[in-house]
């Protein structure tokens, strides 16, 4: 069977996201603030979805702007449970949570289009509880010690769930192109609204801050630019998001093996055991998504 090339996409994507994710944990380490950190990764995302512009030979219709707006808020929302989850939480539980995003975007697509959960999304949604619980290091005491971080990933990937359902769905009608430059710009313009927010202004950023954060801002706009194209141009949510969930395998083996050239520590302070209860996880996390695909 041939292997689709637009596959290729989601996949670079899910490689580039926990990069990104390993870059805003570092710039957290040298004291860049949660907020800071959501504009400047928001405003990489803005810019780098300015090169659609280039490409879009359609004319939006305007009337159904509320769809991309609604896209962009829900976008906005899943950055900022993205941040508080890695500020909370490791990247090894984090990324492959992220991964149950394909469930939420299955979930979402029936509620948009009813037409009856199927059995496997069920099962898949029961694997996908086990699957958290491992993720959490398989025991109530170490679960409750991480459980802001499995919560906040698990919100920020029904954000995200719900955004990819509307640009799969909403897109077609508005302007394939038209509706992901307006959702990111607006994802832009609502960052905007939380510059009074900052503790510290963004002069006071520390130095060693702004190398991984803008680093961070750049490759999570590019992985977002990779789906956003992918989403567009082809639709088929569910199975994009098959592969875009690879970003949790590539989560944990990059903290593993390459954590150390991003000052993550997480190897060194998380005994084997629990990173082998992650693997699993992550693992379960895959079948679970391949239960929703049936």
């Amino acid at each position: 069977m041939d292997f689709p090339l637009y596959y290729l996409l989601p996949l670079v994507a899910g490689f580039l996201y926990p990069v990104g994710s390993l870059f805003l944990k570092q710039a957290m380490g040298e004291g860049a603030g949660t907020m800071r950190l959501v504009f400047i990764s928001n405003l990489g995302i803005s810019f780098c979805f300015l090169a659609l512009l280039f490409f879009n030979d359609e004319s939006p219709r305007w009337e159904l702007l509320a769809w991309p707006v609604a896209a962009g808020i829900a976008f906005f929302l899943g950055q900022i449970l993205t941040l508080l989850a890695l500020r909370v939480g490791d990247v090894s539980i984090q990324a492959p949570l992220m991964g149950t995003k394909t469930v939420f975007v299955a979930l979402t697509a029936a509620f948009i289009q009813p037409d009856g959960i199927p059995l496997t999304w069920w099962l898949g949604a029961a694997t996908t509880a086990l699957a958290v619980f491992l993720m959490g290091g398989a025991s109530l005491r170490r679960f409750s010690h991480a459980s802001r971080c499995v919560l906040l990933s698990l919100a920020a990937a029904a954000c995200y769930g719900l955004t990819d359902t509307l640009i799969e769905a909403k897109s077609p009608s508005f302007g394939r192109f038209s509706f992901v430059i307006v959702m990111t710009q607006g994802v832009g313009v609502l960052s905007l609204g939380m510059i009074p927010f900052f503790r510290q202004p963004l002069r006071a950023f520390p130095r060693k801050a702004w190398f991984p954060a803008l680093a961070a801002g750049l490759t999570l706009g590019v992985q977002a630019l990779l789906l956003g194209i992918a989403l567009t141009m082809y639709g088929r949510a569910t199975p994009m998001n098959v592969f875009y969930s690879s970003r949790g395998l590539w989560g944990i083996v990059l903290v593993w093996f390459a954590g150390h050239l991003f000052a993550n520590r997480e190897r060194y302070h998380v005994s084997r055991q629990t990173m082998m209860f992650r693997f699993a996880g992550a693992a379960l996390l895959i079948v679970a998504i391949v239960l929703v695909l049936v």
